[in-house]
């Protein structure tokens, strides 16, 4: 069943993806968008956003991740960042479903390879 909650949230995502002029499909808008919302602190754009999206077969449940030093995402192609004593590391990894249930077994493979990465 289709709460108010839903509905008012599947409307809101329709009008933003139109506001953009956006050609992605549901689910891939829908997690662009809940990546926007996660990390909207940092004010990342579009580009960079999509940048840390590795949402693909073979991603071992891990739909994006980013990496922050000093709160300045390090992206594939930054250059060092000097980074200083008691720097501060922060590493999103972000992994969501447009779905109206919840199922353990996407979080379970995406905390077994969040241990094989660290």
């Amino acid at each position: 069943m289709t709460t108010n909650q839903q509905i008012i949230l599947n409307t809101l995502l329709e009008q933003q993806k139109i506001s953009l002029e956006s050609s992605l499909k549901e689910d891939d808008y829908f997690h662009l968008f809940v990546t926007e919302q996660v990390l909207k602190n940092f004010e990342l754009s579009y580009d960079e956003l999509e940048e840390g999206i590795v949402d693909n077969g073979g991603d071992g449940g891990i739909d994006s991740i980013y990496t922050f030093v000093n709160t300045e995402l390090v992206q594939r192609d930054s250059d060092l960042i000097d980074g200083k004593r008691n720097s501060i590391i922060d590493v999103y990894i972000i992994q969501s479903k447009n779905t109206n249930g919840f199922g353990e077994t996407p979080i379970e493979k995406c905390v077994s390879s969040a241990n094989d990465l660290f």
